[in-house]
Order: C-alpha cells, then sequence, then structure tokens
C-alpha cells in the first residue's frame, strides 16, 4: 500500500514537472530535482538519523528533491531560519504551538518522537538535589527549550531569571565546573557521565505530567499552499528514511561517522539510538504520526502555565496531506493538457485520500490499542496492589506490603515509607524493605532528600548517587544503588508521607509510569487509614472520658463542650442522640452528607437518616443498643448499611457506635460515627469483576493449576481435578506414585527457587498412573507462604516414547540376528571332513 502510493506520489509529481516545463517555471535542467534546504536543530548525531537515511538511500532523490543538510547547534533558531527563508524545512519542537500563538504559521508535517527526550541534568557535586534547588544556578540552555520551560514554571521557577552559560553541546562542561545544569537529551548526555564514573540527577518534564511531542519536521502554511506536491513528497520520503534508519541502526551510526560527524563515539551513538527508539515508539504508532487532540492538551498546559493565550485557536498546524493546492495560474497556462491532468490527478487523488484515510485510521488505531494495552497490564498491578492495601490495618503492615508487592515489578531493592505527622511536622519511617538490621531515620521538612521531597512536594530522582550515600546488600555483594527515587504522597493537596525507594540499576520510563500510577492508590489507601485510626481514636477517647464523667456530673457543662469539639472536629459524620432516638447534635461533615442544612436535623428522629423500609426495625434495635449496653461501651464500625438522604436517594454507609452516660436527665445518649463508603463499593464491585475474570482464566486453564499451602492443597481448578483428583483440603503427598518424588522436588524448589518441567508419576481418576510433567513456584497470599504448581499429562507422549525406544531395541535385535546367522550358514554347508 505504501509503495503504490509512493508510485502515485512520483506520478503526480512527473506529470507537474512536465506541465511546468512548458510554462517556464521548471528547476534548472541539472536533473537534479527541486533544490531544498533542511535545517536541523542540534549538532549531527543520532538524533537526526532519517533524514541521513533519506538522502544517502536515495528516498529525496527519488521524490525529485535536492535537499541540502544543514547543521544546527546551540546558537541556531530553526524557527527563525525557516521564517526568513533560509531554510525550506526545520526540525522542531512542540514548541511550535507558542511560535503559532505569536503569528507565526507554522504546519508540523511529522512527528517523529512521540515523547520528548529533554531533560535538565545536573551532576551531583553541584550540590542540586531537587527543582527547587535549581533557582539561582548557572545554566546551558539553548533555543526551543519549551517544555524545560514549562516544568520549570510549574515548578514555581522563573526560567527566564536563571544565570545563562554558552550551551557548546560538551557534557563536561559540567563535570569541569563550567555549569551548574545544562539542558539536555536523555538519549545522549546520561551516556558520557555513564562512561565517566560521575554521579548525576536529572529533572524530566513527564514526571511532573508534563508530556510534550519531541522532536517534529515542519515548514510554513505557504509553502505548503504553494508547493503541496513537494510538501507530501518531503514527507513521505523523510517517513522511509525514518523506518530504514531504525531497522538498521549500525549501518547509519557508521555512516554519521562517516559522512557527518566523529565528535561522538559509536558505543555513545548506538546508545543513542537505543534510547530514540524507545522514545520514537514505531512500534506502536507510525511513524510521523500526530493528533489533533495531543496539540490541544499541550496548547492547554502552555496557557496554563501563561506561556501562551488561553483563546489561542491551534488549527491548522497538524499538517493535512488532502489539503488542497492553488493551481489557478497553472490551470490558465497549461490548458492545452487540463483534460490529461484532471484525469490523471482526480483519479491518484481519489485513490491517494482513501489510501491515507485508511493509513491514518490504521495508525489511529494501533495507538489507541498500544496504549490500551499497556494501561491493562498497569490496572491490573493496580487493582492487585489496592486489594491487598484495603486490608491493612497499620501503618507498618501497609508499608511492608506496598513495598513488598512494587519491589519486583519495578525492580527495586530497598525502600522505605515515611508518614508526615502535621503536629510535629516530623516524617517517621514505617516499614523498611530490604534492611538489616538498620535503624531509620526520621526527618523534619527539608531535611535530607527525604525532607526536601515533602518539602517541595515534587519527585526526585537521582542516576549514579554518591557511594557514600546508600548502600544495598545483596547476596554476594554490598554495593552502592544506580537510582534513587523519592515519591511525595500527596491526597487532596494534602501531604501524607514519602516513599524512598533504591535500585541497582537504572529504572526505565516505563516503570516510573507505572510508580506514577500507584502513588493515587498508595494516597488513598493511606488517607483512609488514618481517618480509620483517627476515627477509632476519637470514639475509644470519647467512651474512656464518658466512663470517667459518671463520677464527676458536676462537670457537665465542660463535657458537653467538650463532646461537640469532637464531633465537630472528627473527619467522619458525627451525631449524638438521647434515648428516644432525637438526634441532639449532628456535625457539618453529616448534614453534608445527607443532604442538609447546617442544624436541621437537630431535633429530628434519628430514623429520618435511615430508609422506610427498615425504619421500623431500626427503633427497636436503637432501643436494644440502649438497654443492654452500660455506658462506656464501645462497638466499632459494623456491617454495612444503608443511609437515606434529604431528597430521597440511599447510599452505602458504616456506622460505629459509642453509649454516653446521662446528660441533665436527659438519661443515656448514643453517640454513632457515620462514614460515606459510595467510593469504595464502587471499587470493590470493580475488583470483584476483575477477580471473576481471573478465577474464569483459572478456571478454563488447559493445564492443572493447584496452589498448597503447608502441605494441603487450598485451590485446584477442574483440569487438575481431572488429571490427579486433586481437591481443596487434600494432602499434595496423596497425588505422588512415589511419596520421595515430593522430597525431591521440595528440596530442589528450596535450591533454586524454582522447578520446572520435572517428571514425576501421580496417581489419576480409579487409581490411574499419569506420567506427570511438573512445574512449582513459590508464593505469597495474605502473609502466608504456599506453592503454585503447574500439572501437564504427558503420559501420551511417555507411550509414544517407549515405543520407538521398543522398536529401536528390536529393530536392532533382529540386524544383529541375520549377521550372527550369515556366519553360522557357511559353517553348515561345509563338507565334513
Amino acid at each position: 500500500m505504501r509503495q503504490f502510493s509512493n508510485l502515485i506520489t512520483v506520478v503526480i509529481t512527473s506529470v507537474v514537472s512536465i506541465l511546468m516545463l512548458f510554462c517556464g517555471t521548471a528547476s534548472p535542467a541539472s536533473g537534479r530535482g527541486q533544490r531544498v534546504v533542511l535545517q536541523l536543530k542540534w549538532l549531527h548525531q543520532f538524533q537526526f538519523a532519517g533524514y541521513y537515511a533519506a538522502l544517502e538511500k536515495g528516498y529525496y532523490q527519488e521524490a525529485g528533491l535536492d535537499v541540502k543538510i544543514v547543521e544546527g547547534g546551540p546558537n541556531i533558531d530553526v524557527t527563525k531560519e525557516v521564517e526568513m527563508g533560509h531554510a525550506d524545512y526545520g526540525v522542531g519542537t512542540s514548541g511550535l504551538l507558542i511560535d503559532r500563538s505569536a503569528g507565526k504559521d507554522f504546519v508540523v508535517l511529522g512527528v517523529v518522537f512521540q515523547h520528548s527526550p529533554a531533560v535538565l541534568l545536573s551532576t551531583r557535586k553541584s550540590g542540586i538535589r531537587s527543582i527547587s534547588d535549581i533557582a539561582g544556578k548557572r545554566l546551558m540552555d539553548t533555543p526551543g527549550s519549551q517544555d524545560i520551560d514549562a516544568m520549570l514554571k510549574k515548578a514555581g521557577i522563573d526560567y527566564s531569571r536563571l544565570h545563562r552559560v554558552t550551551h557548546k553541546g560538551n557534557p563536561a562542561d559540567l563535570i569541569n565546573d563550567k555549569a551548574d545544569m545544562m539542558v539536555a537529551y536523555s538519549t545522549n548526555e546520561p551516556f558520557v557521565f555513564e562512561q565517566k564514573g560521575e554521579p548525576y540527577v536529572t529533572f524530566s518534564p513527564r514526571a511532573l505530567g508534563i508530556d510534550f511531542y519531541g522532536d517534529n519536521f515542519f515548514t510554513t502554511s505557504n509553502k505548503v499552499d504553494k508547493q503541496p506536491e513537494q510538501v507530501s513528497a518531503f514527507r513521505e520520503a523523510t517517513i522511509r528514511g525514518w523506518y530504514y534508519a531504525l531497522s538498521n541502526k549500525t549501518e547509519i551510526v557508521e555512516l554519521i561517522l562517516e559522512k557527518y560527524s566523529r565528535k561522538k563515539s559509536k558505543d555513545a551513538l548506538m546508545f543513542e539510538a537505543v534510547q530514540s527508539e524507545a522514545l520514537i515508539q514505531a512500534d506502536l504508532v507510525d511513524l510521523g504520526y500526530q493528533s489533533q487532540v495531543r496539540w490541544q492538551h499541550i496548547a492547554k498546559v502552555y496557557a496554563e502555565l501563561g506561556m501562551m493565550p488561553h483563546s489561542t485557536y491551534i488549527s491548522g498546524i497538524v499538517y493535512d496531506p488532502r489539503r488542497k493546492a492553488d493551481v489557478r495560474k497553472l490551470w490558465i497556462t497549461i490548458s492545452v493538457f487540463c483534460v490529461i491532468s484532471l484525469a490523471l490527478g482526480f483519479s491518484a487523488f481519489v485513490f491517494l485520500r482513501l489510501n491515507r484515510r485508511l493509513r491514518s485510521q490504521i495508525s489511529e488505531h494501533r495507538h489507541v490499542q498500544g496504549i490500551l494495552t499497556r494501561n491493562d497490564i498497569v490496572k491490573s498491578h493496580v487493582a492487585r496492589i489496592s486489594i491487598k492495601l484495603q486490608k491493612c490495618i497499620t501503618f507498618e503492615e501497609l508499608s511492608y506490603k506496598f513495598l513488598s508487592l512494587i519491589a519486583p515489578l519495578i525492580g527495586v531493592e530497598k525502600g522505605t515509607v515515611y508518614i508526615f505527622d502535621k503536629e510535629t511536622e516530623k516524617l517517621t519511617p514505617y516499614g523498611g524493605y530490604g534492611y538489616m538490621g538498620v535503624d531509620l531515620m526520621t526527618f523534619s521538612l527539608g531535611d535530607g532528600l527525604v525532607g526536601q521531597c515533602a518539602k517541595g512536594r515534587i519527585p526526585i530522582v537521582l542516576s549514579s548517587p554518591e557511594e557514600s550515600a546508600l548502600r544495598i546488600n545483596l547476596a554476594m555483594a554490598d554495593i552502592a544503588p544506580r537510582t534513587v527515587i523519592l515519591l511525595p504522597i500527596i491526597q487532596h493537596g494534602r501531604l501524607l508521607g514519602v516513599i524512598e525507594l533504591a535500585s541497582v540499576n537504572l529504572i526505565d520510563e516505563e516503570r516510573q509510569s507505572m510508580l506514577n500510577e500507584l502513588m493515587p492508590v498508595v494516597a488513598i489507601n493511606l488517607e483512609i487509614l488514618l481517618r480509620n485510626l483517627h476515627t477509632q481514636y476519637l470514639l475509644e477517647e470519647t467512651s474512656k472520658q464518658s466512663k470517667e464523667l459518671l463520677s464527676h456530673r458536676d462537670q457537665l457543662k465542660a463535657t458537653e463542650l467538650w463532646y461537640r469539639s469532637i464531633i465537630e472536629s472528627a473527619p467522619d459524620g458525627m451525631l449524638v442522640v438521647d434515648e428516644q432516638g432525637t438526634i441532639i447534635l449532628a456535625n457539618h461533615q453529616l448534614d453534608d452528607m445527607f443532604g442538609y442544612n447546617r442544624g436541621d436535623l437537630a431535633g429530628q428522629k434519628i430514623e429520618v437518616l435511615v430508609p422506610p423500609d427498615i425504619a421500623v426495625k431500626h427503633v427497636s434495635l436503637r432501643e436494644h443498643f440502649i438497654r443492654s449496653n452500660d455506658p462506656g461501651t464501645f462497638v466499632p464500625f459494623s456491617r454495612e448499611l444503608r443511609g437515606f438522604r434529604r431528597d430521597g436517594s440511599e447510599f452505602p454507609v458504616e456506622v460505629g457506635f459509642a453509649k454516653l452516660p446521662a446528660l441533665a436527665g436527659q438519661g443515656c445518649s448514643v453517640c454513632a460515627a457515620v462514614r460515606d463508603i459510595t467510593q469504595r463499593k464502587h471499587h470493590e464491585n470493580a475488583l470483584a469483576k476483575e477477580r471473576k475474570h481471573l478465577q474464569h482464566i483459572l478456571d478454563t486453564a488447559p493445564v492443572g493449576i493447584v496452589i498448597s499451602e503447608e502441605g494441603v492443597a487450598q485451590y485446584a481448578n477442574p483440569r487438575a481435578t481431572e488429571l490427579v483428583c486433586a481437591k481443596a483440603g487434600v494432602p499434595v503427598i496423596d497425588f505422588y506414585v512415589r511419596s520421595s518424588d515430593r522430597l525431591i522436588v521440595l528440596e530442589l524448589l528450596g535450591q533454586h527457587g524454582v522447578v520446572r518441567d520435572f517428571d514425576v508419576q501421580m496417581f489419576g481418576p480409579n487409581g490411574v498412573i499419569r506420567d506427570i510433567e511438573l512445574t512449582l513456584l513459590p508464593i505469597e497470599d495474605n502473609g502466608r507462604s504456599g506453592i503454585l504448581a503447574w500439572i501437564i499429562d504427558v503420559t501420551g507422549r511417555k507411550r509414544v516414547e517407549e515405543i520407538e525406544r521398543f522398536n529401536r531395541l528390536a529393530t536392532g535385535r533382529e540386524e544383529r540376528i541375520i549377521e550372527l546367522k550369515k556366519k553360522i550358514l557357511p559353517i553348515e554347508l561345509a563338507p565334513a571332513k
């Protein structure tokens, strides 16, 4: 399809070229094609590999173009070169939106990098540990760094006030202390620091949610209108060049070294090639693909940060191959050829339009499909971890559970969760992962990296930190980590804590993205835990104080005020009712929850908050609680109930009770805490649906699956029951024909951590012995250790192998008998002497 489309483009270009010969507008008779200039944004390197490939492989020449590629640099402003007409095409960034809002009519022909590799890079010795440390530092900057500008603005730093140092494209200038930080690409400069062993820190806009397009190739709207064939031909040839470059990285690297630049080594260029491919994502979307919706999102971010007007309309920045050309003058000049050119042009146009529309839809589908696939994987992990965290009832349990679950997913060896206490403004460690006999420190705001992360509320990522900063104890060595990540836990603008992670490997952006997806899960579960503990504390304190007040009735007024202060400060809805069920007090959280104005509930029966179908039954339950319990009795949050709002709608709630002593002749009262669990129910229903889906996968699996704990089967899918009569509650040893096999596989499992394709014999239905291929893995569920077993029946295969072995033995025996007969026959036939 692509080749045919290119053929049509060549045909159309050829016809137009012939027609231009008649009207005197053709290019010189050199035969080299239309002369165009492409302005790069930076020095020659693999960042521009597709353009080199398109030129050297003749793709531009086939498109009728004589392309000159001009090297860029720190003093080159690509947009000005294209605007002034010094270059026909340029390599730009998402900052073209800002130029377009200023009246510069640029058009993006295609996007190469789906994610911008732009980062801010600094050495560890500069003292920069967080974005807030950047203020007042020296910056090596380049034109077109709008995504870095956006990141700093979002962090509250005035990009324009930073002290500028000339950017010569040499990362060694940071090592030699000529500057404190530099605008860099994650595909290039980190290689230099890795090779020199220099610890460095990077700040990526993507870590702050600023995900812009990277390099694109663009031109002016005037060129698109005046020379549409040339623009289309240039675009198609460029995309062909990029496909070739990514499929032949080693060849293009050698081409760059031979014809363009030897400033970078072959290893550095190969590092750049691999890193660039991950950001280009040609395996997920077509090269050159761009979305109007994403451009609108980028414009929104720029507008919110004050970098362009909110009202700017960006329609037209995305190149439309279907854009019609101005052919009026050509029509007047070449009317003799109008019928032929119109027929050929119309046919090609219709086919090309349909072809490109189909390719665009396929590209969009592949892009969306890739995103959905990655999102499904991330959501699966998030759902599983969320289920585990919901069951945690202490900070220590939540911290350890979260760290132990993400360690194998993200690839970290150490981790700590720090909980922030608002009253003391301290960050206290709860549950260290990977620490052995080490007392973890408590930090204040701004103290160390943990305190800096909490104070700035911004993630911190350190690559190759100093040797003395942290150590990771592995089985055979004690080494320094290559990556340290600190993430603030934020919920509704409130700082809850900080997570610190360390790894001996570099953590890629995909795993960092998974961490970003998991942070809201940690935040909401930590907030729920904090609220539960706080509410439980308040109810227990209420119960405790009520017992003490029995002997201090003369302090009734002070007690009533104390009750009111507790109720008003509680995070959940709280109310107090008397023996007759009349509401005495209700805090504003309860009013809001049930849709009442402030003070409207006082004096009403509590049954107004209960659905009508259970209101009568609720009266008897309330009276029974008051009669049957002594003052001070505390009942924690009970089973799920239903609340009844003022507008008649119902919603799920949890309720806790504490019986209070009699006040001023009113008899005993009851203090109740009410919690709206609507969101939690939605979340639980979604998780239940996911669990049902996973159960269906296990139940329909074509291999037997058995989960056991302490030698007893806890779960067996239908295939396992069919093969070896496995059922929950049956000792695993009963499945084996030889009990010694069980001991052998357990010993191998302890030595290697996994047993794969181990041949054993097990009993099937009616005592039939089956040959089984067994695979074992250790697992952990709800804090209990167990074993997951895959059971595959290989009885048929074993029988075939035995028959083949028997046939080989029989054939060999028959051949030996024939040989023996040949030796004996001459002896028998010999005459007797």
